[in-house]
């Protein structure tokens, strides 16, 4: 849902609508039982309709949360909405509602998909508060992290960045090159993980030398190389190279300019 979210805020943001998320507190793993590509586009269909409705400005609201095995997406826009009464010609008729594009098949399409998942579809709608959709799913809550011994035994590559967009450009890239590798959000993320896992120390670290935490990326890179043993680190930087190459840090291989990442999987021969 997340990844869903991130590329409808690719496609608004140039115009005034802002995308709030508010997903499970706990730090279990809700997985769906569920054909992902078609409840991605089911999602879609339904996030297109708020942008749609919003015409440019407002608030698109998604809640995720957990009640025993079933799981609730809540997506709410505060939209001009529709009247109640309208909703279940919207729903079962594919009409649409003081729109100037589209028919309204988007919520049909995306009600009888989530029913073909088991799933069940719930509308709410005026013209004061906009429109909530409320989908209900069958889920698993489980405690398994985000990479299992196997995989951090396999890691290549270490990014340790803060900014989820290039974590996510930094995995696609590895994908096509067919490298493994592992992304964390932070140091504290990794220091969990290093705590629970014997890692392949000749993996190389790349790490934001700005992870807006109180160490900084170069500090967190030496206690990296002295006390776990990593030995090739390699800073990641928007500023000024030469400033902190003269700092002449012995445990960091290579600075690198955040404008030339695009190609360092090409280096680790």
């Amino acid at each position: 849902i997340e990844g869903i979210i991130a590329l409808k805020k690719l496609e608004c943001k140039d115009n005034g609508i802002r995308f709030i998320f508010n997903k499970n507190k706990s730090n279990d793993f809700i997985t769906l039982k569920s054909i992902r590509q078609e409840l991605k586009s089911a999602i879609s269909h339904v996030i297109n309709n708020s942008i749609e409705a919003l015409n440019g400005k407002g608030n698109i609201t998604f809640d995720l949360s957990l009640d025993g095995n079933l799981a609730k997406i809540t997506i709410s826009d505060d939209g001009p909405g529709v009247p109640q009464d309208k909703v279940s010609e919207i729903v079962k008729e594919g009409k649409s509602y003081n729109k100037k594009f589209g028919n309204g098949l988007g919520l049909p399409q995306c009600i009888e998909t989530i029913e073909s998942l088991g799933g069940e579809v719930s509308l709410k709608s005026d013209t004061e508060q906009g429109m909530t959709v409320s989908i209900h799913l069958i889920a698993e809550k489980t405690t398994k992290e985000k990479y299992d011994q196997e995989d951090i035994s396999n890691f290549e590559y270490i990014l340790i960045e803060d900014s989820k967009a290039r974590r996510l450009q930094f995995e696609y890239c590895a994908k096509n090159e067919g490298v493994k590798v592992g992304t964390f959000s932070g140091y504290k993320e990794l220091k969990e993980f290093l705590k629970k896992f014997k890692f392949n120390t000749d993996a190389i670290v790349i790490t934001d030398s700005n992870l807006g935490e109180e160490l900084e990326g170069e500090e967190s890179a030496k206690e990296l190389y002295y006390h776990y043993g990593f030995k090739d680190i390699r800073l990641l930087t928007a500023g000024d190279i030469n400033e902190l190459k003269s700092r002449n840090m012995a445990w960091i291989s290579s600075i690198i300019g955040k404008h030339e990442t695009q190609n360092f999987f090409e280096s680790k021969a």
